[in-house]
């Protein structure tokens, strides 16, 4: 590790789920190429999770940067966020991370996305899927079309 490198030398905006208002059903940020890096780090984050619904994060593999064949990665899912007052779960964040090794790289999956299901009701939540430790050039040169500025 150099520690003279900037943040976004080492770290990559790999995929997004926009803040939303999302409705039941599953949302999948970019999928990244996890070849490219050694590690991912995907973060959840809630707003208010409404009264009825509840929020899954995980991090998914795939073939392809299109998602084909897309398939949990074992032990990669959080704890479902729900809306009961006792859990208290608006206004939290989960953070998983992966390692290129815990892949099934034999048949092909090399790919990853963080997921996001929403149950029952429309929940505000949003996501985002970074990569560490380049293993070619910096970081930021694998950043998401729309990463539109880096300020150093």
């Amino acid at each position: 590790m150099t520690p003279n490198a900037l943040p976004s030398e080492v770290a990559a905006v790999l995929g997004t789920i926009d803040p939303d208002a999302n409705t039941a059903g599953t949302v999948d940020s970019d999928y990244a190429d996890l070849g490219l890096f050694e590690s991912v780090m995907g973060i959840g984050m809630n707003g208010t999770v409404a009264n009825g619904g509840d929020l899954l994060y995980s991090i998914i593999q795939a073939t392809s940067a299109a998602g084909a064949g897309a398939k949990a990665i074992t032990g990669k899912a959080a704890t479902i966020f729900d809306s009961s007052p006792a859990s208290g779960d608006s206004d939290k964040q989960v953070i998983i991370n992966v390692r290129g090794e815990e892949l099934d790289i034999a048949n092909g999956f090399r790919y990853v996305a963080l997921r996001l299901v929403t149950g029952g009701a429309t929940s505000d939540s949003g996501g985002v899927l970074l990569g560490f430790f380049p293993k070619h050039g910096p970081a930021d040169d694998n950043d998401l079309a729309s990463v539109s500025e880096i300020v150093a």
